[in-house]
């Protein structure tokens, strides 16, 4: 999937094991202006790097995928979690 917006936040990357790092941002998109749409993304291991190569309030095209999974506690209550995993970036006012 692809969506277009403006980048509003850039997170550290987190390590959170010896083999698995994630990093958030968060696409502000303004397909419809007078409701505009804050939506976060995640990108994990090497894709990473790709939040170094953009910064706070440019206009971007993010490529996604939708990940989801379930969770139960110990109570037996399950709960469902989604994540929007980007795995491109690519800034759209590049000079030509």
């Amino acid at each position: 999937m692809e969506l277009k917006g403006t980048i509003t936040k850039i997170g550290e990357t987190i390590q959170l094991s010896n083999k698995f790092k994630k990093r958030n941002f968060v696409l502000t998109t303004m397909e419809n202006p007078n409701y505009p749409q804050t939506i976060e993304f995640q990108t994990v291991q090497d894709n990473c790097l790709l939040l170094d190569q953009v910064e706070i309030n440019e206009e971007v095209a993010i490529s996604f995928d939708i990940r989801g999974r379930t969770w139960e506690n110990s109570d037996g209550v399950e709960k469902v979690y989604n994540t929007l995993q980007a795995w491109e970036i690519k800034k759209l006012d590049l000079p030509f």
